[in-house]
């Protein structure tokens, strides 16, 4: 057996003492069964985890393909004919319309999560006045929510601008997912009310609705993925079961917490916080293209944007 000894002097003393020892014959054992299945798991998971995200961006490009020749279809048979277009065709187009949204949300709720829990999902900050982005968001939801006979109010006792870095993108992702969760489940007639606070570290965003309330025995896991809600808690819509868990993950990546407050028949109140120490990325086309403080990037219409992630039997 052959033993190779490391020798390194000490400073002080003229002494050198013997601080590694290693056994060659040791280090050049093959690996042992336990290394080998652990090795090949990994390598197994980084196959299934590479595959499954280009399976997923795949699928985009065909839905986004149809949603481009529907609208295309929409055109043409309104000009040709606006009269029949709506009498035989608008209906039927609607729906296919609808449900390539649904498909486009998974496919996107699926490589986020994919992403997120790989930690491979990157932020794109840039400066932006909180007050006035969450302003030019709630206008997104006002025609959902007059729609649904709700009342959408905004509170904040912060005066004059509010900075910080944030990625616009994913924060108005985080927001109209909370939002459009509260106003779906929110009886005719109810409210749903966004409160901004600060301090020097954090600015925080709570969403507060009059809705049904979530069980208090699920409230715990409710920003786990696919958890189902075994209560007879109304699933009022076709959730993923990822939106909340995007949004847990979304708000993390801003060094930032999510809570979630409610008790059934009482309402439901979320409240996230973003820190205001991220740095701003460098620029690129998209952070360009969001300086604009008017621009939200919407790929889905608002009233398919959230997901409740309350997926009850």
């Amino acid at each position: 057996m052959q033993i190779e000894l490391s020798y390194f002097p000490d400073t002080d003393s003229e002494e050198e003492d013997v601080i590694e020892a290693s056994d060659q014959e040791e280090s050049d054992a093959p690996p042992s069964d336990y290394q080998q299945k652990l090795q090949r798991s990994i390598a197994e998971e980084k196959l299934k985890t590479e595959l499954f995200s280009n399976i997923s961006h795949e699928f985009k490009t065909p839905i986004n393909i149809i949603l481009s020749s529907i609208d295309l279809l929409k055109l043409k048979l309104q000009m040709d004919n606006p009269a029949h277009y709506e009498e035989s065709y608008a209906q039927y187009l609607h729906y296919t319309e609808q449900n390539c949204y649904k498909l486009l949300r998974l496919v996107s709720d699926l490589l986020d999560s994919t992403k997120l829990e790989h930690r491979s999902l990157q932020l794109l900050t840039s400066q932006c006045e909180i007050k006035s982005f969450i302003q030019n968001t709630l206008r997104c939801t006002e025609t959902f929510a007059e729609s649904s006979g709700i009342e959408i109010h905004f509170n904040t006792d912060i005066e004059g601008p509010c900075y910080l870095n944030c990625d616009r993108d994913r924060v108005d992702r985080i927001l109209l997912n909370l939002l459009s969760n509260s106003i779906k489940h929110t009886p005719r007639g109810g409210t749903v009310s966004i409160t901004l606070t600060q301090d020097p570290d954090y600015v925080y965003i709570s969403v507060r609705d009059t809705g049904d309330g979530i069980p208090k025995a699920f409230l715990p896991y409710i920003f786990d993925k696919f958890q189902t809600c075994s209560d007879n808690f109304i699933k009022k819509s076709d959730g993923t079961g990822l939106g909340l868990s995007i949004a847990k993950g979304l708000v993390e990546l801003h060094q930032g917490i999510i809570t979630a407050e409610s008790a059934p028949g009482e309402g439901a109140t979320f409240t996230f916080s973003l820190s205001r120490h991220l740095p701003h990325s460098m620029s690129s086309p998209l952070s360009q293209f969001c300086e604009n403080e008017n621009t939200l990037l919407h790929p889905l219409p608002i009233s398919e944007i959230g997901y409740f992630d309350l997926p009850c039997e």
